[in-house]
């Protein structure tokens, strides 16, 4: 089961180079609904999703033609494809993913579009996709991108402002919460307790949820 990171985008700029970015991150589904695809910008190449990952010969080991066949085939790729002959490693150095990402319809998503900004709440696998936001950068070379993230799984959180091909890393709080975004702390008796009042939090089986600026999410 991989972990899934909560990301938080928000793209501030023109809002002609605003709308086109857009068109080019959001699709409609299946099942009618708007969501995200990296796919769009960025799509992988056909040649490498005909490629199993981790990339290695399948066929007979005593077919000699064959396998070299093979091996040419991948060097080809290699070179067409700046050393990547498999969609995995592709879509790592041009998504930093591995997987498409998706819009947590019921959960907490989020789209809020202003004149010079727009907001989208997605979630991903394993990481945020910061390698797509900063390719997207050097397209849009007008646009600001600010990227929060929080991985469910190990409690990893984050944020990157990117802009013009360059990034850098945000430092960025983050605090236990109850559903009412009031601060609360553990014990070492693994209790749970309001910052505010040192009273214990009754409520049974109680699970927090972790207040990142931007993004607001349970454990």
């Amino acid at each position: 089961m991989s972990n899934w990171n909560v990301n938080q985008l928000k793209v501030e700029g023109n809002r002609e180079s605003l709308l086109e970015f857009r068109k080019s991150l959001i699709k409609t589904n299946e099942n009618g609904f708007e969501d995200i695809s990296l796919e769009i910008l960025f799509p992988t190449p056909s040649e490498l999703l005909e490629m199993s990952s981790p990339v290695e010969y399948r066929g007979d080991l005593n077919d000699e033609e064959s396998k070299k066949s093979w091996e040419k085939h991948c060097d080809f790729l290699k070179l067409k494809y700046d050393g990547h002959c498999d969609w995995y490693t592709w879509r790592l150095e041009n998504w930093g993913v591995s997987r498409d990402c998706w819009i947590d319809y019921g959960h907490w998503e989020k789209f809020e579009i202003g004149e010079n900004y727009f907001i989208l709440n997605f979630t991903s696998h394993w990481n945020p996709p910061v390698n797509y936001f900063i390719n997207s950068s050097v397209l849009f070379f007008d646009l600001k991108f600010r990227l929060s993230y929080y991985d469910t799984v190990t409690g990893d959180f984050g944020a990157f402002e990117i802009s013009r091909g360059e990034y850098k890393e945000v430092e960025i709080e983050c605090t236990d919460v109850d559903i009412n975004n009031e601060p609360v702390y553990q014990d070492e008796s693994g209790d749970w307790y309001y910052s505010s009042t040192n009273l214990k939090v009754e409520q049974e089986y109680f699970t927090p949820y972790k207040h990142v600026p931007d993004l607001f999410v349970k454990q």
